[in-house]
């Protein structure tokens, strides 16, 4: 994904782009555990950045029904999968709202255009990013 952020700086001679969003789940409707959003340079089609969330470890259920002693212990050495908390109904705003935030620092890229399909409330968090 960087060697496609190079690429977009390098055919448009620039560090600003537009790019599409959008956001998947695990589950349809708004009761998925699991999703991730892309985000897509218009210009080239290739993927810029991907967030992917979680508001489910199994590891972490598992670990509440250990022991008190048990759980401190296995809970220290574990590295947790959940990144998300809130309804799956806000995951893709959310997950832009992310990716546009370390556009500049982790791609060498402004997002300035925003492409979205319009089911979400992604463009009305990441338009600050844009101006």
């Amino acid at each position: 994904m960087c060697n496609a952020a190079k690429e977009v700086a390098e055919t448009l001679n620039r560090d600003e782009c537009g790019v599409s969003v959008d956001g998947t789940w695990q589950r349809r409707g708004h009761t998925s555990l699991n999703g991730c959003v892309a985000v897509l340079s218009i210009d080239t089609g290739k993927v810029l950045d991907l967030e992917v969330m979680s508001s489910y470890c199994s590891t972490c259920r598992k670990l509440q029904k250990c022991l008190r002693i048990e759980y401190v212990t296995l809970k220290a050495d574990h590295i947790c999968q959940c990144n998300y908390e809130g309804s799956s109904a806000k995951m893709e705003s959310v997950g832009a709202h992310r990716i546009f935030s370390r556009s500049v620092k982790s791609r060498q890229l402004k997002y300035t255009t925003y492409y979205g399909d319009g089911d979400s409330k992604g463009f009305c968090r990441c338009k600050t990013f844009m101006e």
